[in-house]
Parts: structure tokens; C-alpha cells; sequence
């Protein structure tokens, strides 16, 4: 029969006293090396999980942020990048949804095309990087397509219909998109500055993709978050977010309050001093 070994003075049990059956279990326990190893098991468990949800185009963190988003009017939210990041956020006032009743919310993946070469590029490449980005999308990704041209399509029914099927939030072009009727139907939400039945082969050159661009006066990257509805576009840059989704919660609380002031009040001078809002 296997008796426990008695401990010494100090409550230590000697490892010259434990049977050798269990010894090696013994001086596993009462070395760090078990630690290591449950950290190395934990980093790796967690590590996958951070990788799968990076594949999957999205994480917790964005998927929250994008909830919260959701619900709050562009409106809104330009007044909050105007106070919080000191500059505009709206995109110009002819950036307008293809569907009236359209709203999206995302994380912006721009395209770039500019002027083509006649000389090196005389029918241009197509919509390369743009099929690219919108084959490597899926929920909560807005391709933001800049054309350089108001004439100049950058999305048609064919790029619409795949991005509706990947299931992105939506896309955004400075330039015309055609295939109107085809875009409602799905009911993917664009946003253009132009309508033409164009082709942008032998007009433009898809230049670059995660690049920086200038989307309806306003600079936009790749991460950058986009908010669009039936009052425009907004854009808030990726690294200022968080503040900006506090400060438009306020504004929003503030003015469920003030509503019924004017109801009560009569005076819209009243209560935005009483708010110090409007």
C-alpha cells in the first residue's frame, strides 16, 4: 500500500520521500514549467480566435462600434467630427443614395482611378481594383470608389449584385454608377454624385486600392468609418472614433430632452440656452 510521505518541519513534503510513481507529477507541479505551458496554450487559443475573426473581416471591437453607429443620424455625427476632430466630415451635398430610404454603416475600403494614359493604357484596365476589394469584402465593408470623373462609372449592376450577394454595407462613388434600376432591385445601398449609362473602359484607370482618397471633399482611408442616409455621407477617420461616438451620443440624449422643452416651452431660444444646443 502506497503511504503519503511525512512533511517536514516547514510543511514541505520532500521530494526524496514521495513515492517514485508520482515524484515526476510532483516536480511538474511545484515547477513554473505547468504556467508556461497554460500560457502558451492560452496565447495560442486566443490567438486563433483574433485570426478568425480577422479573416472574417471584422472584430468584436468594430463589430460594436458599427452597432452603435447604427443608430445615430449622420446629422449627428458630422456635428460631433466637427467639434471632436476640428473638420469636416460631410461629403458634398450631391453625394445621394440611389434609394431614398437607404442607410449604411461600415468601414471604408477606398479605390482609386485617375486620368488614362492614351499612350501606355489606350483602353484603360477596367474596374480591377475595385472587383478586387469587393471579391475580398464581406458585412460591415463599404467600398469608397473615387472616379476623378462625374461621367465616369464606378459601379454597375455586375459589381453591385456581388456585393450585394458578399453582403456588404454598401458603396460609396465619387463619380456615376449605372445600372440603376438593377441596384434598387437588389437593394445594396449606394451612394453617387452622378448617374451615367457610361462604361469606364477608355475613360479612367484604376489606379491603386487601401489608398488615400478624396471622396466628395472629404479625405478617406481605408478603416475609416462611413455613415450614410437620406442627409448624406459622413465620414469619421478610424482613429478618432471612439471620441466622436461619445460626443454623438450626447448630442442625441440632449435632444430627446429638448424636444419636449419646446413642446412645453413655446421658445426654441429657451431651450437651446437652457441645452446650449441647436
Amino acid at each position: 500500500m502506497i503511504q503519503n510521505p511525512k512533511p517536514t518541519a516547514t510543511g514541505q513534503t520532500p521530494l526524496s520521500n514521495v513515492n517514485p510513481n508520482i515524484r515526476p507529477l510532483r516536480t511538474f507541479i511545484h515547477s513554473s514549467s505547468w504556467k508556461i505551458w497554460l500560457l502558451v496554450f492560452l496565447a495560442g487559443f486566443f490567438g486563433l480566435e483574433v485570426a478568425l475573426q480577422f479573416a472574417a473581416g471584422r472584430s468584436t471591437h468594430s463589430d460594436s462600434l458599427l452597432s452603435q453607429l447604427e443608430n445615430i443620424p449622420a446629422a449627428t455625427l458630422s456635428d460631433a467630427v466637427d467639434e471632436v476632430v476640428g473638420q469636416r466630415g460631410f461629403m458634398s451635398y450631391d453625394m445621394r443614395p440611389v434609394s431614398s430610404t437607404q442607410r449604411m454603416v461600415g468601414r471604408a475600403k477606398t479605390v482609386l482611378f485617375g486620368a488614362l494614359d492614351s499612350v501606355t493604357n489606350e483602353k484603360g484596365n477596367g474596374p480591377f481594383h475595385g472587383v478586387q476589394v469587393i471579391d475580398e469584402s464581406g458585412p460591415g465593408d463599404i467600398m469608397v470608389v473615387v472616379t476623378g470623373d462625374l461621367n465616369v462609372t464606378g459601379l454597375g449592376g455586375l459589381m453591385a449584385t456581388t456585393a450585394q450577394v458578399r453582403g456588404m454595407s454598401g458603396v460609396v462613388v465619387d463619380g456615376a454608377v449605372r445600372d440603376v434600376d438593377e441596384i434598387q432591385a437588389l437593394g445594396l445601398s449606394v451612394f453617387c454624385r452622378s448617374i451615367s449609362p457610361s462604361t469606364m473602359l477608355g475613360r479612367a484607370a484604376s489606379i491603386g486600392r487601401d489608398v488615400p482618397v478624396l471622396c466628395g471633399g472629404v479625405a478617406v482611408s481605408s478603416g475609416d468609418y462611413i455613415v450614410g442616409d437620406r442627409d448624406g455621407v459622413v465620414c469619421i477617420p478610424a482613429d478618432h472614433v471612439g471620441a466622436v461616438l461619445e460626443r454623438a451620443l450626447e448630442m442625441e440624449a440632449a435632444e430627446k430632452k429638448m424636444i419636449p422643452k419646446i413642446h412645453e416651452l413655446k421658445s426654441l431660444q429657451k431651450v437651446v440656452e437652457m441645452f446650449k444646443r441647436i
